[in-house]
């Protein structure tokens, strides 16, 4: 018997109600329906498996085994939603897996290889839901297609068919792996378009701030100005944008520099090569540095060819001392660039996007991920479970979210699979405990029944030996008191005898019968006295001690201590007195 045998039958939960007392004392119509509903509750439950029980069954008695299965499937779910923080709309959906769980320890012979199957198939499809967030109108969203192809084998009778179930695993792996290829390949494609896009913007940006950096806040002749924001920046846009590196951009920006060496000034004034000592150093290779930079890509037109040109001349005018009119710089358009947009990702966030962990947002409870930094622009491209944009945040501000609290990650997977190894080790210990415990119990309740039996036995015989004492002492009190009454009687009757005299009529007993004699003779040698009837005839001869035996037993009596006797008796008398000398 393996350990989730030994729990079901023999765990003992306080406030539970069990059936203990033998197959006639629990509900069979009761047990049969639970059992047919948990296999049929395919609608979502949002409760738990005793508090089910309690309102549907009103505490019906049911075996042990039934009872402990839905207590253990709710412990190891309850444990399992605790530590995995998924969407409410998640837990309520996967709720109902415990009710077939359920089932499934009361139905399954070999139960924890079968929990191992059913869970391990749970834990393959939950594993990736931990940052699904499913709304009312998401019906076409992943989760509830795999949902229903789980619901089909787990709530039929294919749920214990060992066959269907590795079937289902096997086609569930295969449909989760076509999702996850499906996720990357669709966050690739995003985080390629998002670094497109930033790199267009950066290209942007960058050309209008290292124009902005020379001329913002001088002055300049108005074909320079014209230059810079018809030429200049565009093209520097669309080469930053084409791919051009930081070499390329150093390049860029020492033009930039040049150009406002020979052609900024202060506002209001005149535009003078002298007292500038650095218009020498650039001013010759200056034009042609230009051209050459738009020719080798391919940026060259006639209307650039033709202002390069007009800016040959001016430069010829500045090295003759001729001023040139300038103009206050109009200024740049604002890129609305973040100006923390360098700051880097703090080690925390970095590591989490390296782990693909999930985040939640406790303003919005929406769940993401990192999906990556997007190069350029030094943003953070958060997506959903399906893998796509929820928005761009800079490093700065995720820092500054994450700092304040008001991104949390969200706890890693932790399998059903898991908990219930943990769950029945716990479970078996406190069985353990239990069955040691009643066992401790019986022992000491049948020693104490030996115990109370012997001192009934002990009281039982010492009771005997008490009433035996007691028989024994009236018996010996009887019989004294019977002696003692004997012992008077004999001295009574003795005494009766020694004052009876020769003439005397005693009724006596002879051969069974009643007879009255009158005493003839006493012999004091033999004891012996004979009674003789009024005639002197029918002679009957007794021992004294007899005679007061007879006395005694109420046998004979003394009519009279003694008369004298007639002539014709005395002569009788006479006769035997002198037969007996």
């Amino acid at each position: 018997m393996d350990q989730s045998d030994i729990i079901l039958k023999s765990l003992r939960v306080p406030h539970l109600y069990y059936t203990l007392g033998g197959e006639h004392h629990f509900d069979p119509a009761s047990e049969q329906r639970l059992i047919g509903e948990l296999t049929s509750l395919r609608a979502d439950k949002s409760g738990g498996l005793i508090e089910w029980y309690r309102h549907e069954f009103k505490n019906a008695r049911l075996r042990p085994e039934l009872v402990n299965s839905l207590f253990v499937a709710d412990r190891i779910f309850d444990g399992f939603f605790r530590k995995n923080n998924f969407a409410d709309s998640v837990c309520q959906r996967a709720n109902k897996w415990r009710y077939i769980f359920a089932c499934a320890l009361i139905r399954a012979k070999n139960k924890t290889a079968f929990a191992g199957r059913l869970l391990k198939t749970i834990d393959l499809f939950l594993q990736r839901q931990i940052g699904v967030s499913i709304s009312a109108g998401s019906s076409r969203n992943p989760f509830f297609r795999t949902d229903e192809t789980m619901d089909a084998v787990f709530f039929s009778e294919e749920l214990f068919n060992e066959d269907k179930l590795a079937c289902l695993f096997q086609t569930l792996k295969q449909d989760l792996e076509r999702q996850d290829a499906r996720r990357r390949k669709s966050v690739s494609r995003l985080l390629e378009s998002e670094a497109g896009l930033a790199r267009a913007g950066y290209a942007a940006d960058f050309s209008q701030r290292i124009v902005a950096e020379v001329f913002q806040g001088r002055a300049l002749p108005e074909l320079i100005e014209t230059f810079l924001i018809k030429d200049w920046m565009p093209a520097i846009k669309r080469w930053v944008s084409l791919g051009a590196g930081k070499s390329d951009e150093e390049s860029f920006r020492s033009l930039t520099q040049s150009l406002g060496v020979c052609f900024a000034c202060a506002p209001g004034k005149m535009l003078s090569s002298k007292n500038n000592r650095s218009f020498m150093l650039v001013a010759p290779t200056l034009i042609d540095s230009l051209d050459q930079i738009f020719s080798t890509r391919n940026s060259i037109t006639k209307e650039i060819h033709n202002r390069l040109g007009e800016m040959q001349n001016m430069i010829i005018q500045l090295l003759q001392n001729v001023t040139v009119e300038t103009r206050d710089f109009s200024g740049v358009p604002d890129s609305g660039r973040d100006s923390q947009c360098d700051q880097p990702l703090s080690s925390k966030l970095e590591l989490a996007m390296n782990d693909e962990r999930w985040f939640v947002d406790m303003e919005t409870d929406a769940r993401f991920q990192i999906a990556g930094i997007v190069t350029m622009t030094n943003q953070l491209l958060l997506i959903n479970s399906l893998g796509a944009k929820i928005q761009l945040v800079s490093a700065a501000q995720a820092n500054e979210r994450y700092d304040k609290g008001l991104w949390k990650f969200l706890p890693g997977y932790v399998s059903l699979q898991s908990i219930f190894d943990e769950t029945i080790r716990g479970l078996f210990k406190v069985s353990e405990t239990q069955l040691k415990q009643r066992k401790n119990a019986l022992e000491k309740a049948k020693s104490e029944v030996l115990a109370m039996r012997k001192a009934r036995q002990e009281a039982d015989q010492k009771a005997k030996e008490t009433a035996e004492m007691l028989r024994a002492k009236a018996e010996k009190e009887q019989s004294e008191e019977r002696e003692r009454l004997r012992l008077e009687q004999e001295a009574y009757f003795l005494d009766q005898l020694e004052k009876v005299t020769l003439g005397a009529w005693i009724e006596y007993e002879r051969e069974g019968k009643k007879e009255k004699g009158k005493l003839a003779v006493k012999t004091a040698s033999t004891q012996k006295w004979i009674f003789v009837d009024r005639y002197g005839l029918n002679r009957f001869e007794i021992i004294k001690s007899d005679l007061l035996t007879q006395l005694i037993e109420g046998q004979a009596r003394i009519l009279n201590a003694g008369t004298a006797f007639d002539e014709s008796l005395e002569r009788t008398v006479s006769r035997i007195r002198m037969s007996k000398t």
